[in-house]
């Protein structure tokens, strides 16, 4: 009774997903624009899914809001140059980022966790790096202002 009582707990979990840029699957309303740029409207990933990215240079557009928390962005083979831009980043943390973020009309929150091997620039709002191990391997920009949690390291400039 007990194990089939903990199956029916878990059958109702969703499998964390993989997605392939710029080519492969896509996440729900994304489309890939050429073989260095895709583009979503918005873009909310679930805990523990994946983006995998094959090509240098490739750019995801998020027109909206770009939600994450838990994730592995272009982290298992790295592909240089890789670039995420969007209107709004959020991130509630725990979430790896193997390029740069740019946030082109409002803030970029990064989470305690989170890992981002690249830049971080808000062209017109603010950026805020809460503690708990965040860290930034290149430099943070804001037009605004650069909050900086008490466990959040910068390699860059600030």
């Amino acid at each position: 009774m007990a194990v089939l009582s903990m199956a029916a707990l878990f059958s109702g979990l969703a499998a964390a997903a993989t997605y392939t840029l710029p080519g492969g699957t896509l996440p729900s309303g994304c489309t890939s624009d050429s073989s260095t740029s895709v583009t979503c409207s918005s873009l909310s990933l679930s805990w523990g899914d994946n983006i995998v990215v094959t090509n240098a240079n490739t750019t995801l557009t998020v027109t909206n809001e770009l939600k994450v928390g838990g994730n592995n962005i272009n982290t298992s083979s790295p592909a240089s140059g890789f670039n995420i831009v969007a209107k709004k980043i959020t991130s509630g943390g725990g979430s790896t980022f193997g390029g740069s973020l740019t946030a082109t009309s409002d803030d970029i929150t990064i989470g305690s966790a989170d890992k981002v091997t690249g830049d971080v620039t808000s062209n017109n709002g603010k950026v805020t790096l809460n503690s708990a191990n965040v860290s930034v391997g290149g430099n943070v920009t804001a037009k605004e202002e650069v909050e900086l949690g008490s466990g959040a390291s910068v390699a860059g400039n600030v």
